[in-house]
């Protein structure tokens, strides 16, 4: 499981998917920097760390999203794009 501080807009922030449903999450994220919101975020995965079964569906979400660089580039190309019409 991922836990990760992203900036609260762009590529990155997309790649994690943090989410109140499973179904979706790859991770837990906090856009806070902050001591509490690391907190928070912890809290979060110690909670789901207790529901096995879905902790197991945000584990295999996260194994089946695609990471690759072909991925993120074709994200930025989107992007570029979409600021350039």
């Amino acid at each position: 499981m991922l836990i990760a501080w992203v900036a609260p807009r762009g590529i990155v922030a997309a790649a994690v998917a943090s989410s109140r449903s499973d179904a979706l999450a790859t991770g837990i994220k906090f856009t806070d920097y902050s001591a509490e919101a690391l907190g928070q975020a912890l809290g979060r995965a110690l909670a789901l760390y207790a529901r096995p079964k879905r902790l197991a569906k945000v584990r295999d979400n996260g194994m089946r999203a695609d990471f690759s660089w072909g991925q993120t580039t074709a994200e930025y190309n989107r992007l570029y794009k979409s600021i350039s019409q």
